[in-house]
């Protein structure tokens, strides 16, 4: 299964091809021709999509290259129970 910024990337290239083309026919899909709002909308989601898509890319590799961020990662939580004191 694709990671999540992949798939952001895929559907903001889609929407950006709509919103530049106006209509995409391929030999499974087609995309009917849509008018100028819709393209402008199109184009400005295709490029929210493929930005947040970059966003979560950097995201999941600094967390990569810095593993010690968070020393409580994968590590459960300590706990103190009371003690009674003579």
């Amino acid at each position: 299964m694709p990671s999540p910024d992949v798939v952001l990337f895929l559907v903001g290239a889609l929407f950006l091809v709509v919103g530049l083309a106006g209509s995409v026919e391929l030999t499974a899909v087609k995309i009917p021709s849509v008018g100028k709002f819709q393209r402008l909308v199109a184009f400005g989601i295709g490029i929210a999509f493929i930005g947040i898509g970059f966003y979560v890319n950097q995201q999941g590799q600094a967390d990569a290259a810095n593993p010690g961020a968070n020393p409580n990662d994968g590590q459960p939580a300590a706990v103190e129970s009371p003690v009674a004191k003579d």
